[in-house]
């Protein structure tokens, strides 16, 4: 690994690999390409590589000149030794995976034509078209040569691949990759703590949608209440009115009566002025007291205790 003119330089040739390159160099070198003619390991505890043989030197000396730069800086490379195939750079505040990785371009095959349309003669035809369609034949995989470098812990605000390109290729992007890592490591601190201002948000919209509803169920219970007591008063008012009719009507008969009819009157008026004073809430041994909460039972309601007309169940006098 050299650095000419402040940017480090990947060596043609792999001298003194990093302990983890040179694992990765006798894995690879036991592999045989897979059917897309791709060498992938499956042991655990290899750098996270996929590549075809023609560009592996290629590929593991990127990837030695990019551990001995993060080592340099003062990073820490590991790879996974249990679970999935994974590598990563530990930055001391973050701890970003990344992946060394071969481009490939799928190619889909169109459907073959057919030598005879079986809709040509009618529109129910293909009923008694004895013919297997054929289908499209499977997509090909056609290796590019091109590599992709990409941290897998990335964001969308922050550059986090970099492949090879008319304008460039990896090996000029080490530095630059390198950087990277601070910008992701960065970010990756940034959405921490969006994360828990997001969270905070949250609590406090669900706080206040609380207080919100706890107000709304306090104004109902209110509601309640008043118009309780509302329905309470005109029932008492309607019953006071009802008794003073009745106490002027017992009056007026009183002085309508002659003496001859006044035996038969007196005790008609007696029973009126004593029924008049049952149903007068004024007169009721106790203070009628209003409903104190919402959940208070409207006495017009309440036909256990009450008549029809709204007096209460005392003894009507004979």
């Amino acid at each position: 690994m050299k650095r000419t003119a402040n940017r480090t330089q990947v060596p043609h040739k792999l001298t003194e690999p990093h302990p983890l390159v040179a694992q990765a160099a006798g894995v690879f070198a036991k592999l045989k390409p897979n059917q897309e003619g791709l060498l992938i390991p499956k042991v655990i505890g290899c750098l996270d590589l996929m590549v075809s043989p023609p560009v592996l030197e290629r590929a593991l000396l990127i990837l030695d000149t990019l551990i001995k730069q993060m080592e340099a800086t003062g990073w820490r490379v590991e790879v996974a030794k249990r679970g999935q195939r994974q590598t990563t750079v530990n930055t001391g505040t973050a701890i970003l995976p990344f992946v060394l990785v071969e481009e490939v371009e799928v190619i889909k095959h169109p459907r073959p034509k057919l030598k005879d349309n079986p809709y040509k003669h009618g529109t129910m035809a293909w009923l008694d078209y004895d013919l297997d369609l054929p289908q499209a034949p499977p997509p090909t995989i056609q290796l590019t040569g091109r590599l992709r470098f990409r941290y897998s812990a990335g964001s969308n605000r922050i550059r986090s691949t970099w492949t090879d390109c008319e304008r460039f290729v990896l090996e000029e992007c080490i530095d630059t990759i390198i950087d990277g890592a601070r910008r992701v490591e960065v970010r990756l601190k940034e959405m921490v703590v969006e994360e828990a201002e997001r969270l905070r948000k949250r609590e406090e919209m669900e706080r206040q949608w609380e207080e919100e509803r706890r107000q709304r169920l306090i104004a109902d219970q209110h509601r309640q209440l008043v118009q309780s007591r509302i329905e309470v008063l005109e029932q008492h008012i309607g019953r006071m009115q009802k008794a003073d009719l009745m106490r002027e009507y017992a009056r007026r008969i009183e002085e309508q009566v002659t003496n001859r009819e006044i035996a038969n009157a007196t005790e008609w008026i007696r029973w009126v002025r004593s029924y008049a004073d049952t149903i007068d809430p004024t007169l009721e041994s106790s203070t009628p007291s209003a409903p104190t909460d919402s959940t208070a039972i409207l006495l017009s309601h309440n036909t256990t205790t009450r008549h029809q007309c709204g007096c209460p169940r005392t003894p009507i006098p004979v």
